[in-house]
């Protein structure tokens, strides 16, 4: 897909507005539909939606969606978006406005239809159904989990906290990818496990030099 402005579809809508072919009250699209009929990703469509509701052209509401102001703020000259400080590798959550409306919605549909939501019943054991989801999931020519030796973890940091865990003690190396996922760099350092970059090329990781890295000094395991 190729890259696009979205800056000049902003600066479109905003026409649209003015000459008046979006009328005051008028709803948008959903920002997935807006992305599909404009050809562009939903991340550039979300950001099109940020820049008409800085620009006062639209507003938005959790559930309801987004329409054109009745009263359409002054529109100034674009400035251009400071750059970020830093780019968060480890924050990985969606930014679509409407992203809890949908789960709202999703969560009601499934109780309406006599699924179960237990809540209160989730934990390292979890329940015998997701136990069994699991292990079917996970099942690979030559590997088939039992389904009593799933646990579940509340989030993928704790996942990996427990793996790194229980594959090296402290003082113990692990081989890792030279850019690899910040948060577990902060969970080898709090268990006291030296993490070891190893060089990769088009494929992944390069057999010859993890096997130069675990002659050098011994691998507990290798985070991929």
């Amino acid at each position: 897909m190729p890259a696009i402005d979205f800056r000049s579809v902003a600066d479109a809508i905003a026409d649209d507005i003015a000459a008046g072919r979006l009328r005051s009250g008028a709803r948008l699209p959903p920002q997935r539909d807006f992305a599909y009929e404009r050809g562009i990703a939903v991340s550039t469509a979300s950001r099109v939606y940020a820049e008409l509701a800085r620009r006062g052209l639209v507003t938005g509401e959790v559930g309801r969606g987004t329409y054109v102001r009745s009263e359409p703020g002054r529109i100034g000259p674009l400035q251009p978006e400071p750059p970020p400080a830093a780019v968060d590798l480890q924050r990985t959550h969606s930014r679509l406005p409407e992203q809890e409306a949908v789960l709202a919605e999703t969560l009601a549909a499934l109780a309406r239809g006599g699924a179960e939501i237990g809540f209160g019943q989730y934990g390292p054991a979890g329940t015998p159904q997701a136990r069994s989801v699991a292990a079917k999931f996970l099942a690979r020519d030559g590997y088939a989990p039992e389904a009593d030796d799933i646990l579940f973890t509340g989030n993928g940091r704790q996942a990996a906290a427990a793996a790194l865990a229980a594959l090296a003690g402290p003082g113990e190396r692990i081989g890792c990818e030279p850019l690899t996922y910040p948060a577990v760099r902060g969970i080898a350092a709090r268990l006291g496990i030296t993490l070891v970059p190893v060089a990769m090329d088009a494929e992944g990781m390069c057999p010859d030099a993890l096997l130069q890295a675990h002659r050098a000094a011994p691998l507990s395991g290798v985070y991929i």
